[in-house]
């Protein structure tokens, strides 16, 4: 069973590198990043109906705040992009909650910027958002949805090692329309399997 102590110790300031992105929790400087894209309808197309600016305001400012790592609060992680030498820039975000303490399962979902897309940007960092997931936080099954029309997101968990379990229909509503669903999941099993099997290549090559 995972712990909220400890998940939520775990996530507080952490910061997570790979080659060309940085994964980290926010703070109060990234406010109008997280505001630009809330407001962006490039951006929020599949995920969410535009909200009125009060309630956007309000929920940015909420995911700045400490997190209470309860089940179905959303965690908000900045991704920023590494430039030359030591020049950062924010280009998206990732987001977690735990769906079920007990069952150890997460909900994972990201954004990023239509600048920085086809650059294999969210496959680096996500994969190292998924590594932190199983490594650290020891879920046992990590779940991501989208709708049935967002091809770059399904696409996309796919090269992450994600199963397709189904198809939930009218599950969203964007636009004054109901919308279908995939979901996805990955086991750790799964996840250890894929490491090992890189791990080898590597070793190999």
């Amino acid at each position: 069973m995972l712990d909220p102590a400890e998940v939520r110790a775990a996530c507080a300031d952490v910061v997570l590198m790979t080659e060309r992105t940085v994964v980290r929790w926010p703070s109060a400087a990234d406010r109008e990043l997280l505001l630009a894209h809330e407001r962006d309808p490039r951006i929020m197309a599949e995920i969410r109906d535009p909200l009125p600016e009060e309630a956007l305001v309000e929920r940015v400012d909420r995911s700045l705040n400490a997190w209470d790592a309860e089940e179905g609060s959303w965690a908000i992680f900045v991704v920023e992009h590494r430039g030359p030498g030591a020049a950062r820039t924010g280009i998206g975000v990732v987001a977690m909650h735990v769906v079920s303490y007990s069952a150890q399962r997460i909900e994972l979902g990201w954004r990023l910027h239509p600048d920085w897309h086809g650059q294999g940007l969210a496959t680096e960092a996500m994969q190292r958002m998924i590594d932190f997931i199983f490594e650290t936080l020891k879920a046992r099954k990590l779940v991501a949805f989208c709708t049935v029309e967002n091809t770059a997101s399904w696409r996309l968990m796919e090269r992450l090692g994600m199963q397709r379990e189904g198809r939930m229909r009218d599950h969203s509503q964007l636009g004054g329309q109901w919308r279908d669903d995939f979901t996805y999941s990955v086991l750790q099993p799964e996840w250890r399997q894929a490491r090992a099997a890189a791990t080898r290549v590597a070793s190999d090559g």
